[in-house]
């Protein structure tokens, strides 16, 4: 499948083919980009477990299933900088 579009979230549930949030992509079977996604803000100090979730859609709006990336992080009251996260899923 080449994909088309990429769909990022903190949901597990599989996006709909036509919403709001789909980035579309030039057409390939291989794809790297380097993607800004900022987590929910969970409104307290504290340690937390996230998880991002990435989905791929091809032309005809066929959808892949998720990659998942689980990030443990600290909030304080001063800035936090995440490094970069590799997700890989099959199509």
């Amino acid at each position: 499948m080449k994909s088309a579009g990429y769909f990022i979230s903190e949901s597990p549930q599989i996006p709909m083919v036509d919403i709001l949030g789909w980035m579309a992509v030039e057409k390939s079977t291989d794809f790297y980009a380097d993607i800004s996604f900022k987590l929910s803000d969970p409104g307290k100090e504290g340690v937390w477990l996230k998880s991002v979730y990435v989905w791929f859609k091809d032309e005809s709006g066929n959808i892949s299933n998720y990659a998942e990336a689980k990030i443990t992080y600290t909030t304080t009251t001063k800035p936090l900088a995440v490094s970069t996260l590799k997700l890989s899923t099959v199509v």
